[in-house]
């Protein structure tokens, strides 16, 4: 599930540089540019194109000026589509949870888990439920921490 995020982007603001990154790959057609705090057109003379979703990167078409002590501000809401979880997922979930990489620190189930939860790279940290599991609960990799049903 993409999760909303709104940040700065990292990229010099010197006047000539129009190539930024978000800190995470983003979903196509989310992508929203702020400069001093207003919203741009990406379809104006001094919008954005979203150059590269995989790496984050969007491209303005004019580039934000430094003008000594009060340079322009540059902010960047998106839909980020990376494979992490948050910190914890309070909530339902159904169906298929896959991940490719690693998943580091806590799973937090307050409602039953039904279907199948599937890392293929390394569990690490607690997963707990405090009520029933139902499926199939299968690290392909290594399971580090602890797996408890309460």
């Amino acid at each position: 599930m993409p999760i909303p995020r709104f940040e700065v982007p990292s990229g010099t603001i010197d006047g000539v540089n129009t190539v930024f990154n978000v800190s995470a790959p983003y979903q196509p057609g989310t992508t929203a540019v702020y400069l001093n705090g207003l919203l741009q057109e990406p379809s104006l003379d001094d919008g954005w194109t979203e150059t590269d979703p995989l790496t984050g990167e969007v491209t303005l078409k004019e580039a934000p000026k430094s003008l000594g002590a009060c340079p322009d501000v540059l902010q960047v809401f998106f839909l980020d589509t990376s494979p992490q979880l948050p910190e914890s997922v309070i909530d339902r979930i159904k169906g298929r949870l896959s991940a490719v990489g690693d998943l580091k620190g806590s799973l937090t189930l307050t409602s039953p888990l039904a279907g199948l939860v599937e890392a293929s790279g390394t569990l690490q940290g607690a997963f707990m439920a405090s009520t029933q599991l139902k499926g199939l609960v299968e690290p392909a990799g290594a399971l580090k921490g602890r797996l408890e049903s309460c």
